[in-house]
C-alpha cells in the first residue's frame, strides 16, 4: 500500500517536473527550436516564464514530499534547483550548433523560477483560515 501511495505521489507531482526539465532539454538542443518567430524576439520573456513554470512544479512536488518542512527553506530549494538546472542548461547550449549559452539567459531563468517558487501559499496555510 505505502509503495503504491508513493508511486502515485510521484506520478503526479514528480514526474510532470521530471517531463517538464526533459521538455527544456529536448527544445534546448534544437538548433532551430520550432517554436513561432515573434516568440524568439521575445527571448528573454520567454526564459522567464518557461522557468517560473519549473520553479512552481518543483516548489509543488517538494511540498507534497516535506509537507512538515519550513516552506520558505522549500522555496529556496526549488529555486536553487531550477537555478541549476538553468545554469547546466545554458551550458548544454554551447555544444548545440546554431545555438550559445548566454549569462543573461541564465538570470532570467533564475528569475523566473524565483517567481514561480516564490508565487505559492502553502495549502496548509489555506486550510486553517
Amino acid at each position: 500500500l505505502k509503495t503504491k501511495v508513493n508511486c502515485k505521489r510521484f506520478a503526479f507531482y514528480w514526474l510532470p517536473a521530471y517531463l517538464y526539465m526533459g521538455l527544456i532539454f529536448y527544445l534546448s538542443s534544437q538548433s532551430r527550436p520550432a517554436v513561432p518567430a515573434i516568440i524568439l524576439r521575445w527571448d528573454k520573456i520567454t526564459h522567464f516564464f518557461e522557468y517560473a513554470v519549473l520553479g512552481l512544479l518543483l516548489i509543488r512536488a517538494l511540498n507534497k514530499e516535506y509537507p512538515k518542512r519550513n516552506f520558505l527553506a522549500l522555496k529556496l530549494i526549488a529555486l536553487a534547483a531550477a537555478a541549476i538546472y538553468g545554469a547546466s542548461d545554458e551550458f548544454h547550449q554551447r555544444f548545440v550548433p546554431g545555438r550559445n549559452s548566454c549569462l543573461a539567459d541564465w538570470t532570467v531563468d533564475s528569475a523566473g523560477a524565483g517567481l514561480g517558487s516564490f508565487f505559492t501559499v502553502k495549502r496548509d496555510i489555506l486550510k486553517k483560515a
